[in-house]
């Protein structure tokens, strides 16, 4: 996959034949998923963040209740993205709500989080 490759989401058509995907520049700036409760929203941009992941395009997740941001994490340890260690180092994961580990405000590069110790 490559960073200008469109964004796959399913496929459409008679016998669900045809690939139906976004092209990236469409994505490259705002998008807005509305829908009643359970109807597969988080699904969607579950989707849309790993495809960007595994693309090599850098992408941003503000989850206020983690589930989401668990959930992505989950999907891509599944499909074993983890596996190269250097992927490991492409994904920062910083949850606000967590006393044990704090990030100081005055760490303006992201390799820094790496040599952090929990807080005693």
């Amino acid at each position: 996959m490559f960073i200008k490759d469109p964004v796959r989401l399913g496929r459409v058509g008679p016998l669900g034949l045809l690939p139906y995907s976004i092209p990236v520049g469409v994505r490259s700036t705002h998008m807005y998923v509305i829908g009643t409760t359970g109807q597969g929203k988080s699904k969607f941009l579950e989707s849309l963040i790993v495809e960007d992941i595994r693309a090599g395009r850098g992408c941003g997740l503000v989850d206020p209740h983690t589930d989401l941001a668990h959930d992505t994490l989950a999907h891509l340890l599944s499909i074993g993205f983890f596996r190269d260690p250097q992927a490991v180092e492409r994904v920062i994961y910083f949850d606000p709500t967590r006393t044990d580990f704090i990030i100081p405000s005055m760490c303006s590069n992201p390799h820094c989080l790496h040599t952090l110790s929990p807080c005693l």
